[in-house]
């Protein structure tokens, strides 16, 4: 912090700072754990991935604008709120990764070029 943000504001952080200090543990906000993802999960987590960067690159727009591997963490532990599912995300890749974990899109790699082949385009599998 600045000198004058400390100077004009002292006794009031100092009287914060004490009041923080005299709060009981259980009154005090508590963070929701965080569970890594197993093994599976985490190879789910790079499928995933490289479908989010198949539409990246379709959409000319970067990976990590469209997708963070934190909201597809989230995704996969059936969090329905992550931004993925919603608006234009879930126009470019949502709707993709859905097909994906319900087996009804695949990835493929033909002649050096990943894919992903919707059920529509594969009907005798």
């Amino acid at each position: 912090m600045g000198k004058q943000i400390l100077f004009h504001n002292a006794e009031t952080l100092l009287s914060l700072i004490e009041q923080g200090l005299n709060t009981a543990d259980i009154d005090c906000p508590h963070l929701p754990q965080y569970k890594n993802l197993s093994q599976n999960e985490q190879a789910l987590s790079d499928c995933l991935m490289a479908i989010v960067h198949l539409s990246a690159k379709e959409n000319n727009i970067s990976p990590h604008y469209l997708c963070s591997k934190k909201t597809l963490e989230a995704f996969i532990k059936d969090d329905s709120n992550v931004n993925i599912l919603k608006g234009w995300r879930n126009e470019l890749i949502g709707r993709k990764l859905k097909q994906f974990i319900q087996g009804k899109a695949h990835l493929r790699y033909i002649s050096g070029q990943l894919t992903l082949a919707i059920e529509e385009e594969f009907p005798n599998l």
